[in-house]
């Protein structure tokens, strides 16, 4: 078996980790439909209303300054970020309170630079907003774009969540005008009731931003709500909406993810950052697919203490456990899973056309689950996507400068 992954590389992954996200409570204002804790899913831990205590969130960080503290920061001078997940997160801003204060006042003088985050509904939004300017907190705020796309967003009793959200969108961007432009960002859930075009439209129009898009999340749907489930989904590159070929505004075209995407695969003069472009692209063992090492990207700490390497991740995956009274987590045992992971991999991916640049996970794919990877590339695939790059960037072809020098692809 290949070794792709060693305890002390793991250990030194989570030491050196640029992102620490709380899930602080499983609480909600919302009941929306697609809600990756709601009925159309079974990949979660069984949820009670809970909210994270201070003492399991404080346990973490004290955690990873120790490992600080016993030399596994290789990054030295660096910016973290500080994560705040929900359920709805500010229904638990106590928390978030005593957790700021405790980043600025006990993890200074380690040459660390911090930076605090939240996804929000933004319902809360008023009641906070001045300490989370303050802050200067990055907000990412879900709306789905305009009142019938976002219809799948409702309250407890299936009112429809847009006219407050909305409103307390307007009033955070008229009372902090430099703060909104810089610190808030949307994102949109592509849904049977929007589009990647009138999402935009929307978004840009109304509030001056180009929000993210993504899929309502395709894994651990229950057998039982599949239909449901079906009724509802709408995949990226099927939106069935397009721009006239008169339009120049290449950011609200439907191709527009996926080109960049392509592009970053498949050109050679794409970094992720300053590490690729010094050292290579690829290490001597180059890892299979698109999943990262554990904690690479992120480290996420679920409500009942359980350690995750990203919030979009099934809680059957875990990776450790934080308790009021210590972390559990085993470094060999997850250098361990995950080679095996990789191994298992290894053969299929080894027949797929983009295996050299994939920016798949494993553990969204399918494969996991159902021994299958939902992004297998064939010639046939790979040269539809060629063919679709290549009418996209004769469209735009400012469209080729933007991406390399300014999107992130995660």
């Amino acid at each position: 078996m290949t070794e792709y992954l060693n305890p002390y590389k793991v250990k030194e992954n989570l030491a050196t980790t640029p992102q620490i996200t709380f899930e602080v409570t499983e609480r909600c204002c919302l009941n929306c439909t697609y809600c990756a804790y709601g009925e159309l899913y079974s990949d979660y831990d069984q949820r009670h209303d809970r909210q994270l205590s201070y003492a399991c969130a404080i346990k973490f960080l004290s955690f990873i300054k120790e490992l600080w503290e016993e030399g596994y920061d290789t990054n030295g001078k660096s910016e973290i970020d500080i994560g705040f997940y929900g359920g709805e997160p500010l229904m638990n801003m106590e928390l978030i309170q005593k957790v700021v204060e405790y980043v600025e006042s006990d993890l200074s003088g380690y040459g660390k630079t911090f930076s605090f985050s939240m996804t929000t509904n933004a319902i809360f939004l008023p009641k906070y907003m001045d300490y989370l300017v303050d802050k200067r907190f990055k907000l990412l705020i879900s709306l789905d774009g305009d009142k019938e796309g976002n219809s799948y967003r409702v309250f407890k009793n299936g009112t429809p969540a847009f006219e407050e959200i909305v409103k307390s969108i307007e009033l955070i961007k008229n009372k902090y005008p430099e703060y909104y432009e810089k610190f808030v960002d949307f994102n949109a859930v592509l849904n049977n009731k929007n589009s990647i075009l009138g999402v935009r439209d929307y978004i840009t129009s109304t509030f001056q931003k180009v929000p993210r898009l993504s899929e309502i999340s395709m894994t651990g749907v229950r057998k039982s709500k599949q239909e449901e489930f079906d009724k509802i989904f709408q995949k990226m590159n099927e939106s069935t909406n397009s721009l006239s070929s008169q339009s120049s505004d290449f950011q609200k075209h439907p191709s527009y993810e996926a080109v960049a995407s392509y592009l970053s695969m498949n050109s050679p003069y794409f970094f992720l950052d300053y590490n690729e472009l010094l050292f290579g692209k690829r290490e001597c063992k180059p890892i299979p697919t698109g999943t990262c090492q554990p904690f690479t990207k992120r480290v996420f700490v679920t409500v009942a203490g359980k350690i995750l390497p990203c919030e979009k991740i099934s809680h059957q995956y875990g990776l450790g456990q934080v308790r009021e009274d210590g972390v559990e987590i085993d470094f060999e045992k997850i250098a361990n899973t995950y080679n095996n992971y990789y191994n298992r991999i290894t053969k299929l991916c080894s027949k797929c056309e983009n295996k050299g640049n994939c920016l798949t996970c494993i553990f969204h794919n399918g494969y996991l689950e159902n021994c299958r990877c939902n992004d297998f590339a064939t010639p046939q695939i790979t040269g539809k996507e060629k063919e679709a790059a290549l009418l996209f960037f004769q469209q735009f072809p400012e469209a080729y400068s933007h991406i390399m020098h300014n999107l992130e692809v995660i």
